[in-house]
């Protein structure tokens, strides 16, 4: 059985491959001509180094000196890993960044390869055809970053997986959900590396912005998922509640509750199983309220090193790895991870650079 499961996996993979390779024809041009959310991390890194920190989530300021919708978001502290590509111009800056995810994913391969049975051509397989894996490519995203520093918190002693934790703050909407589980696991060495990683890079972030910076930074990332975000883009069970009820993002304070009480149960559950990273990232759809396609890359962690790709549910959870993926098949996929493998770790701009509205204002 396992080998006709194997079988058919292996079957998948080029069919995966040829959508990704006919989704690239249409998606890359579009990312290329500013159409992607690395867009928002060029001019946040831009308007770091051009002397706007203070006013970096300034949405106003932002469309003026980047001419892309898409506001920047994210931790200051991010910002600084894109200022060496904002001195060049966006589409060259772009293929950069895109070179640096690539080198990311063969970090990721070597790293998951000491927990895979299989060749290592077949890994390399299945973390390429992950479909979440491309659109993190194509959008220019930072989840791959996110998965790396996981693999090495899962290599980590419990102090040090919680330092490989706290730089990944860059998305707290994940790694906070992941702390409360180690917090309710009693895993306090791995709770307090977190901390002092976390603290570190919040530090620098309120140094870069200020303390008003910081505040504009909350409300900021709060108006732009009640802004831009669509219920239909999240892959958790908030988005899917939001689908069903046709609401957007905090709209309904009955489905705001209903997810918390969701949330509750999950921890409740999660807090009683082996501690491990792998069930952490498992029961993410249903811990966050806030999740995306590329954010399941890190669903690779589960999938690969504990051979679920040889099940039917990781099969499943492969092909169908889109907007919904990661919901449909949780339940089933948390009971089959309990005693998982992992080792306990404890849009479109203007036609002008940023440097052109700069030069104007010079020019005055």
């Amino acid at each position: 059985m396992v080998n006709k499961r194997h079988n058919i996996f292996l079957g998948l993979l080029p069919l995966l491959l040829v959508i990704e390779l006919l989704a690239s024809i249409v998606c890359f041009p579009r990312a290329i001509r500013g159409n992607a959310d690395f867009h928002q991390f060029y001019n946040g890194a831009y308007m770091l180094r051009a002397g706007y920190r203070h006013q970096l989530y300034d949405y106003d300021l932002q469309v003026k000196v980047g001419g892309s919708q898409l506001p920047s978001v994210h931790p200051a502290y991010e910002y600084l890993l894109f200022v060496p590509l904002s001195f060049l111009r966006y589409r060259t800056a772009y293929f950069a960044w895109l070179l640096v995810n690539c080198g990311l994913i063969i970090a990721a391969i070597r790293l998951l390869r000491s927990y895979f049975t299989g060749s290592g051509w077949l890994l390399a397989g299945i973390v390429i055809a992950f479909i979440p894996v491309w659109v993190t490519l194509y959008e220019g995203q930072d989840s791959l970053l996110l998965l790396v520093l996981l693999l090495l918190a899962a290599r980590s002693d419990e102090f040090g997986s919680g330092l490989w934790l706290g730089l990944g703050a860059f998305k707290f909407h994940i790694v906070v959900p992941i702390m409360l589980l180690y917090l309710l696991w009693r895993k306090w060495r791995v709770v307090a590396g977190f901390g002092v990683s976390g603290g570190l890079v919040a530090v620098i972030s309120i140094a870069l912005v200020g303390i008003g910076g910081t505040l504009h930074y909350v409300h900021a990332a709060s108006g732009m998922a009640l802004t831009y975000l669509h219920p239909g883009a999240m892959p958790n069970v908030h988005g899917l509640l939001l689908r069903i009820a046709g609401a957007k993002f905090g709209s309904n304070h009955i489905i705001t509750l209903l997810t918390v009480a969701i949330a509750a149960v999950t921890f409740a559950w999660a807090s009683r199983q082996k501690p491990s990273l792998a069930t952490a990232i498992l029961v993410l759809p249903l811990t966050t309220v806030y999740l995306l396609g590329h954010d399941l890359a890190l669903l690779l962690i589960p999938i690969v090193a504990s051979e679920l790709w040889l099940t039917w549910a990781g099969s499943v959870l492969i092909l169908a790895s889109g907007p919904y993926a990661g919901f449909a098949v949780l339940p089933l996929l948390a009971d089959l991870l309990v005693n998982t493998l992992v080792p306990d770790a404890t849009r479109r701009p203007r036609r002008h650079s940023p440097s052109s509205f700069v030069a104007a204002q010079k020019s005055r």
